[in-house]
């Protein structure tokens, strides 16, 4: 009898394992659950993975992105507490990469950083006393509540916003392709595109879900809605292969806002399924290659170094409490 979990490929994630998978399937919980409507370009029975000639040619890809770095976790034990309660300091940062295709050449555009110190519901910024902002300059932001997942979606939420503001502010030509990394928001402009990474929800089901792995390079998958509090609509694109891989390995959904036209979107969705694959790196690049474009890694990095030595960042931090 031929054991059946023999058919199944074994393989190692090509990311390294500091950052997760790009794998993550999960359920939808009730916080998130959304409706998909995978017949607004193609039936379910006819999907199949797609090759689009280019209605026109961007000359000028923006990718924008941020990043968050939890530098230390304050203790503030006032005098009418009964147990310390929790703050934040860190630095969030976010940019913005022009790829020139006239010239073809990168350059960054745009970086901004933030040093903030969030505090939970209730406390005061008066509760720091004489802190040396100084030493560390930062701003004061708070919290929702007072646990530290509501701490973390505080900084979260500051970095969001500087990605925002970066999407807003550039003057764009018409015809520019944008890409921001991660899930696209209510409050991106209309024409910015969600580069999401790492497969976190499963959106897709029956013949759809199966056509996703089997899409070569070159090739999307049909557009679907995905309905709920801020309708998009969605793909998949692959931007690499992984040998020995399996098919999901390598793909990575791109999404933009429903108030689009589906013109519109079939012509984003043609522009990254021909550019972005270029600008992925090979796996000896970067951990977690090939969805990790080659642009968004060197603004991540860009970003770090601009954040400072965390060492340092620390030590400065310490000298400003032992000021007060």
């Amino acid at each position: 009898m031929v054991n059946p979990v023999s058919k199944a490929i074994v393989s190692v994630s090509a990311w390294d394992p500091g950052y997760g998978t790009n794998l993550d399937f999960k359920d939808f919980g009730d916080s998130d659950s959304v409706e998909i409507d995978d017949s607004v370009e193609y039936i379910a029975r006819d999907w199949r993975g797609i090759e689009t000639a280019l209605p026109s040619d961007p000359l000028d890809i923006f990718f924008i992105d941020g990043i968050q770095r939890i530098e230390a976790r304050l203790e503030i034990f006032g005098e009418n507490d009964v147990v310390p309660r929790s703050a934040l300091l860190g630095a969030v940062g976010a940019g913005v990469v022009h790829w020139d295709r006239r010239l073809m050449k990168s350059r960054f555009k745009e970086l901004l950083h933030r040093r903030l110190v969030v505090l939970p519901v209730g406390v005061t910024p008066e509760t720091l006393g004489s802190l040396d902002s100084s030493l560390l300059p930062f701003e004061i932001r708070h919290s929702k509540g007072s646990d530290f997942t509501d701490l973390q979606d505080a900084m979260q939420k500051q970095m969001s916003e500087l990605e925002v503001s970066l999407a807003k502010s550039i003057d764009y030509e018409p015809g520019s392709l944008v890409i921001a990394d991660g899930r696209v928001r209510r409050d991106h402009p209309v024409f910015v595109v969600g580069y999401i990474k790492s497969n976190e929800r499963q959106y897709l089901s029956g013949k759809p879900a199966e056509v996703v792995p089997e899409i070569k390079l070159g090739q999307r998958t049909p557009i679907f809605r995905i309905e709920g509090s801020f309708p998009r609509f969605s793909w998949y694109i692959r931007v690499g292969d992984i040998s020995g891989g399996h098919g999901w390995q390598g793909i990575a959904r791109l999404e933009v806002s429903a108030e689009l036209s589906m013109d519109e979107v079939a012509s984003y969705a043609a522009m990254t399924t021909e550019y972005l694959p270029i600008a992925a790196p090979p796996l000896h690049l970067d951990p977690r290659a090939p969805q990790n474009l080659i642009p968004i890694g060197a603004l991540e990095r860009e970003l770090r170094r601009g954040l400072g030595d965390a060492e340092l960042v620390n030590r400065k931090l310490r000298e400003a409490v032992y000021m007060r």
